[in-house]
């Protein structure tokens, strides 16, 4: 999401956002994907394929909400604005755990999607 905001802010040379981009995958790739594998080792997860695949996919999918969240920010009509953000935080969940075949509810253990909730909410009111 970093990476994201940077972009959004005043950087609008095409080389320059492939390479942001082309360097957050490779981020995820780097964390993710030795996560994955020792996860799906110890039986935590399960996903087809290589692990590097599935961070990429990762990336994709929070690039996705990082996309969703900002748009959501940035309207001036904020009526559904709460509504909306938990959506795309639940529909976040429900991705990831469909792709790496695990309960919902380990998603949000871990990726304290209260507490990301909480933070936009925050921003929402600023």
């Amino acid at each position: 999401m970093l990476f994201r905001s940077l972009k959004s802010s005043s950087i609008n040379n095409a080389a320059l956002e492939k390479l942001l981009d082309n360097y957050s995958e490779k981020i995820y790739i780097d964390i993710f994907a030795p996560l994955l594998d020792e996860g799906r080792e110890n039986g935590e997860c399960n996903f087809p394929g290589a692990a590097e695949v599935m961070a990429v996919f990762i990336h994709h999918i929070d690039t996705g909400m990082s996309v969703q969240l900002n748009r959501i920010l940035s309207d001036e009509d904020r009526t559904l604005s709460e509504e909306r953000i938990g959506d795309v935080i639940k529909g976040f969940t429900f991705a990831l755990a469909q792709l790496l075949n695990i309960e919902e509810k380990t998603i949000v253990d871990v990726t304290l999607a209260d507490k990301m909730l909480e933070q936009y909410l925050k921003i929402l009111k600023g």
